[in-house]
């Protein structure tokens, strides 16, 4: 018996948590070591007061006293709160406190108080945040940036463009023109169309909306989605297989023109990446409980993409395709970014592509 006293005295004793134990009558019976580096204070300066008198008293840390209030006046068991606690030098802890009233046949037996010193864990989390908040202002720094570039560059090149392909049109259905010279103004015909598709995606992208969310259905959206990718295949000369099974009745409040808009890049994508004529792509719902998200899943089995490539996918003008213009990953995030959610890929080249939208409950 003593043997186990000793042992559970010096587990006690020695927790990295500090521990406090009051008796029936409001006094500290015993404090450990962990609680005595807390409050500065050792067993013998505590041992036989009461609470009140060594922390009630103390105006500068009512949060922290008040978890004890609550305690008692709740009778309450697993009162768990982080709180600040002001030391008198002027140093700020950040402490997390568990806090239980002790019964013994209905009567008052005292309390127990654990306390646990999160100080560092708490500033490490606070700078991380910064951190987070900081890299997101710089993304959406980039991303005003991009789409005034994008605003000026529309405006500036597509009535030179326009003039240039209508002068390259003029020389084409001259019957005057050389043969030697056809190709060059065929060439230069399909230069300036080229850069017309290109200023095109550009005016588009800078011209975005704000969301203006709605309640839809997420059965309607993802139809009408895969509709539009099965049309936008048989353009194409390719067969859609979609396997999507049932999708959950559930309402996502979104821009449903935007979002819309979002998924026919994914879905399209899908398409220009096929292996073959034979496009598959598995579109799944998931409701990830933790962060109260949606999200829509999408995979193919397509080409995929390589690894080098897989950090620029979404830099606007970057692309693989020997048509594209490289904005559709980059309108699809920012459009998902406004809503409050994110757009995540993942790539191997050769084995397919998996993307998750992620959309806020």
């Amino acid at each position: 018996m003593l043997l186990d006293e000793l042992f559970l005295k010096t587990i006690f004793m020695h927790m990295p948590v500090g521990l406090a134990v009051m008796g029936e009558d409001g006094g500290i019976v015993t404090v450990n070591e962990a609680f005595e580096r807390i409050f500065l204070m050792d067993a013998g300066q505590v041992a036989g007061k009461g609470w009140g008198e060594l922390f009630l008293t103390d105006e500068k840390n009512p949060e922290f006293n008040q978890v004890i209030l609550d305690t008692i006046a709740r009778r309450a068991n697993g009162i768990k709160r982080e709180v600040p606690y002001f030391r008198d030098s002027g140093e700020t802890l950040t402490l997390m406190l568990v806090s239980s009233y002790l019964e013994r046949q209905g009567e008052r037996a005292g309390m127990l108080v654990l306390i646990d010193d999160v100080t560092e864990i708490r500033k490490l989390a606070d700078r991380e945040k910064r951190l987070l908040a900081e890299r997101a202002f710089l993304v959406r720094e980039r991303e005003e940036g991009v789409q005034k570039l994008a605003m000026c560059l529309a405006h500036q090149i597509r009535n030179p463009v326009l003039t240039i392909g209508g002068y390259a049109n003029l020389l084409l259905r001259n019957a005057d023109l050389a043969p030697s010279l056809r190709p060059r103004a065929e060439g230069i015909l399909d230069g300036s169309m080229r850069l017309e598709e290109l200023v095109k995606a550009v005016a588009s992208f800078a011209a975005l909306p704000s969301p203006s969310p709605l309640n839809v259905e997420l059965e309607s959206l993802l139809g009408s989605m895969i509709s539009s990718v099965e049309r936008y295949a048989v353009e194409q000369r390719k067969r859609l297989h979609v396997n999507n099974g049932s999708f959950p009745q559930c309402l996502l409040h979104v821009d449903p023109v935007l979002v819309q808009e979002a998924l026919l890049f994914v879905g399209m994508n899908c398409v220009d990446f096929a292996k073959d004529d034979d496009v598959r792509v598995r579109v799944r719902y998931q409701f990830h409980e933790k962060k109260k998200q949606h999200v829509i899943l999408f995979s193919d089995q397509g080409t995929g993409i390589a690894s080098s490539d897989l950090p620029y996918i979404y830099d606007p003008f970057f692309t693989t395709k020997a048509q594209g213009v490289g904005m559709g990953l980059t309108s699809a995030r920012r459009i998902l970014r406004e809503h409050g959610g994110e757009l995540h890929v993942r790539s191997r080249e050769g084995a397919g592509t998996f993307v998750a939208m992620h959309f806020p409950a």
